[in-house]
């Protein structure tokens, strides 16, 4: 027997797609140059610009990328937003960070470990020095691909082992601004996200090869977890031009970098100012968590019922005399799950509540009360799910003229 524990895996396929918690507290891997009061490889949290100061984080050559981020993302999520920083050399590569090293450990979870669970994003800042060289493979450097694959083995190893969900958000590093990018479509990591556009261009002072991120995560640290990024009403990300590689995204084919999967910025007609195109993770769109959106709402819906469950780990408790778990009890745990949902996501606005029916909560969870509890000492579960939000990506609206012999 293992160490007793609640197992929750992710069901997937359940959508049919044709085409309370800490939702806001993000972790960062970033390139930087130490100093007295910043060590590389040591695990920082911050909540406000002047915490970074502190730390002796300033807008040097060498951080110009990390105190970049820094300020867009308090410019975006507000002073007081707590976020992890974990600072590393800028002579490594950036998806070694989430590959078991010589002790076996990902560099990376010690943050996610320091952060005790509460970071459900992590976001991705590389500025390697000149000592790292870059080879362009499909359109970006090589490293973009390893990041990607290491990324996803992360997150789902580290969800699974420590019941607190995380995904990555990442860039399309040194992308050259050619269409001989492959597709992420095809891809099968619905725990990463690739963005690609910059406010800073290739050619500029800071030969800017990265992406800008940081006033995305602000963005989505004070959004609702099913609110996507890329939202009208939001109003836009960022009002100074957005560039891929030195094109401004107008005048970039970004429908192209959008049908490959990656999430990359666009202008909307008559409004001012750049906005995301969307947030599609790695992988085919018709998987359940093919989008950011569904992702965290999914995770949030994981950590509040893992939560509850977690409060019966070796409880005692009365079985039927055919060995069963009792009604009664399956009930109140089953209540317990379904009120913690719906009263931090479904009031929330986070799922979908059908408003005629009086007893919809937005979730469903039911155990198995046929199972052989008593020999077993298992409790199963038959479904724990949640009615995700719909979203509008494409509005149809036939326009003509009306017949003149309408009544």
């Amino acid at each position: 027997m293992g160490l007793p524990k609640v197992e929750l895996p992710f069901q997937n396929g359940n959508l049919a797609l044709v085409e309370g918690t800490e939702d806001g507290i993000f972790g960062l891997v970033v390139s930087a140059d130490d100093n007295p009061s910043l060590t590389i490889g040591e695990v920082y949290s911050v909540k406000t610009l002047a915490d970074c100061t502190a730390l002796g984080i300033l807008d040097t050559v060498e951080n110009h990328f990390f105190y970049k981020f820094l300020t867009d993302f308090y410019a975006a999520a507000g002073e007081g937003n707590k976020l992890w920083i974990f600072p590393i050399a800028r002579t490594e590569l950036m998806s070694d960070q989430f590959k078991p090293g010589v002790s076996g450990i990902e560099p990376v979870r010690k943050m996610c470990d320091a952060a005790n669970g509460e970071i459900s994003l992590i976001f991705t800042c590389w500025n390697p020095d000149n000592t790292v060289t870059l080879t362009t493979e499909d359109g970006v450097d090589e490293d973009v691909w390893e990041t990607i694959t290491a990324a996803q083995t992360f997150c789902t190893n580290y969800t699974t082992a420590k019941a607190a969900p995380v995904s990555v958000i990442t860039e399309g590093y040194n992308y050259n601004g050619t269409d001989d990018l492959v597709t992420l479509q095809e891809m099968t990591n619905n725990r990463v996200a690739v963005v690609i556009g910059n406010t800073e261009k290739r050619s500029g002072l800071t030969s800017a090869k990265g992406a800008s991120l940081g006033k995305l995560a602000g963005r989505l640290a004070v959004n609702k977890v099913s609110t996507n990024a890329g939202r009208k009403k939001s109003g836009p990300l960022y009002d100074e031009t957005v560039y891929i590689v030195d094109t401004p995204v107008e005048l970039f084919d970004v429908e192209m970098l959008h049908d490959l999967g990656f999430i990359t910025f666009r202008m909307h007609l008559k409004s001012s100012g750049y906005y995301i195109t969307d947030t599609p993770m790695a992988c085919d769109p018709t998987d359940d968590y093919g989008n950011l959106t569904r992702r965290r709402t999914i995770d949030k819906a994981y950590r509040l019922g893992f939560v509850q469950v977690n409060e019966e780990l070796l409880e005692d408790f009365p079985l039927t005399s055919s060995g069963t778990i009792d009604p009664i009890y399956a009930k109140q745990i089953e209540q317990n799950v379904i009120s913690s949902i719906y009263t931090n996501m479904a009031l929330n606005g986070e799922l979908s509540v059908d408003p005629t029916n009086t007893t919809d909560k937005g979730c469903v969870c039911k155990i198995d009360l046929t199972y052989p509890t008593g020999t077993t000492n298992k409790i199963k579960f038959i479904a724990f799910q949640v009615k995700p939000k719909g979203y509008a990506n494409l509005i149809e609206v036939p326009i003509g003229f009306v017949p003149f012999n309408a009544n």
